[in-house]
C-alpha cells in the first residue's frame, strides 16, 4: 500500500520541481532505504512520459569508500558517471543520510 504523502511528494517533484516532459531522460539515484519514495517518483515519472532509469545504492558502501579511499581514488571520476551526466536530462539523488558526517570530515 502506497503512502499518500509519498505519492503527493512524487507528484510535486516530477511535475513542479523537475517539470518532467514526455521523452525526458531521467535518472533516480538513491539509497535502498528510500525505496518506497523512489517507487512513487518512478511511477509518476513514467506517467509523465519520461524515460526513467534507477540506481539504488547501499549507503554503507559510500561510508567505506570515504573512510578507505586514497587521494587518487577520491579524485577519480568514473567514465560511467561522466556518461550519466552527459546523457540524462534530469537527475534526482537522495544523499546518504549517514555519510554527511564522513564527507564533512574530509
Amino acid at each position: 500500500m502506497s503512502d499518500p504523502r509519498q505519492q503527493k511528494l512524487a507528484q510535486v517533484l516530477v511535475h513542479y520541481s523537475l517539470a518532467l516532459k514526455p521523452g525526458d531522460k531521467f535518472i533516480i539515484n538513491g539509497p535502498a532505504f528510500a525505496a518506497p519514495l523512489i517507487y512513487e517518483i518512478y511511477r509518476e515519472a513514467v506517467r509523465a512520459g519520461a524515460h526513467v532509469t534507477t540506481n539504488i545504492s547501499l549507503e554503507e558502501l559510500q561510508e567505506v569508500f570515504f573512510q578507505e579511499a586514497n587521494d587518487e581514488q577520491l579524485a577519480y571520476v568514473s567514465e560511467i558517471d561522466t556518461l550519466e551526466v552527459e546523457h540524462y536530462d534530469v537527475s534526482h539523488e537522495r544523499p546518504c543520510a549517514r555519510c554527511w558526517h564522513v564527507v564533512k570530515g574530509l
